[in-house]
């Protein structure tokens, strides 16, 4: 159940992602532009997430959480 409006996200080579969280499974899904399921997801959190750059690396991490835990992964 989807109770959150959606995230939209545009990359670096201006591709655009659009993420959403379903609070009841526990899952956030992350979608390519033609509607796809990105590669790897769902993942496990249920909140609203922010992917981001958290390193001098150049490597993209989506942090999200659920109850009292915080989640960072790395996306390839």
């Amino acid at each position: 159940d989807i109770s959150q409006n959606p995230l939209f996200f545009i990359n670096a080579d201006n591709s655009m992602n659009i993420g959403v969280a379903d609070k009841e499974s526990g899952k956030i899904y992350l979608f390519n532009e033609n509607g796809n399921l990105e590669e790897n997801f769902p993942l496990y959190g249920n909140t609203l997430f922010s992917i981001g750059n958290l390193n001098a690396e150049g490597e993209h991490f989506l942090v999200t959480g659920t109850g009292n835990n915080i989640y960072s992964y790395l996306l390839k």
